[in-house]
């Protein structure tokens, strides 16, 4: 939906930073589901699910030779 909704690859990651809000989200309501988690698991959760989600934005530009 990122890559859908942009020119180019900068501008995806542009819009994925937009995201981290909702990341953050997901990730404390992910976290309260399974609840004993500490800080420093869900700051790593968070900083995962980001970096997958450039990594992702970058495969798809490639594909598409953005």
């Amino acid at each position: 939906m990122v890559v859908d909704n942009s020119e180019d690859m900068f501008d995806a990651r542009i819009l994925a930073r937009k995201l981290k809000e909702d990341i953050a989200y997901r990730v404390r309501q992910y976290s309260y589901s399974i609840m004993n988690t500490t800080q420093n698991y869900r700051d790593w959760l968070q900083e995962d699910y980001e970096r997958k989600l450039r990594l992702r934005i970058n495969q798809i530009c490639t594909e598409r030779d953005m």
